[in-house]
């Protein structure tokens, strides 16, 4: 290669490589964690397009490179493959301040809000106060509580049948 890294390649499970400093190594025993053999560092091959192999230890850099919305597309078993765990950096000296969770966790979702948009509980269900029913609510505005309204059962009018609460006491 132009840049003097020697090409890594996985061939019947053993890493090959053209570099004289090479030598010969099964994968698989090499990629498990040993207190006496802490290092994971062995050849992954990429599982997009690419068709390239990278060490283990430098699959953060090819994927931010190459491929940026890697985590929505490879599955958990590949996950596994390129996590180091902080048991193996610490076993491997690094210090906790240089310590990188990798790969980084999903981005958290924003929370959904159940009970808007969905159809009403059953009467008397764990999630309604018995013998009211859910009608209406709102989301948040201005930092202020939604407005979750109640139809109560047995009222004479409309407006007795609507009962507003503030805030999600109920959910």
């Amino acid at each position: 290669m132009d840049d003097g890294a020697c090409p890594v390649r996985i061939k019947s499970a053993k890493c090959d490589s053209d570099c004289p400093s090479s030598y010969a190594f099964q994968i698989r025993a090499a990629s498990t964690f040993r207190d006496t053999r802490p290092c994971t560092n062995v050849p992954i091959s990429c599982p997009f397009d690419c068709q390239q192999t990278h060490w283990k230890y430098n699959f953060p850099q090819h994927l931010k490179e190459r491929h940026p919305s890697w985590q929505t597309l490879v599955s958990q078993s590949f996950i596994e493959q390129i996590t180091v765990t902080r048991e193996e950096e610490l076993k491997l000296g690094i210090p906790e301040s240089k310590a990188v969770l990798w790969p980084p966790p999903p981005a958290p979702q924003p929370p959904s809000s159940p009970s808007c948009g969905q159809k009403r509980p059953a009467p008397g269900s764990p999630r309604t106060p018995r013998g009211r029913y859910r009608l209406h609510c709102k989301e948040p505005q201005n930092g202020k509580f939604p407005r979750v309204f109640w139809i109560l059962p047995g009222a004479e009018s409309t407006s007795q049948r609507i009962a507003p609460i503030i805030g999600d006491v109920f959910t």
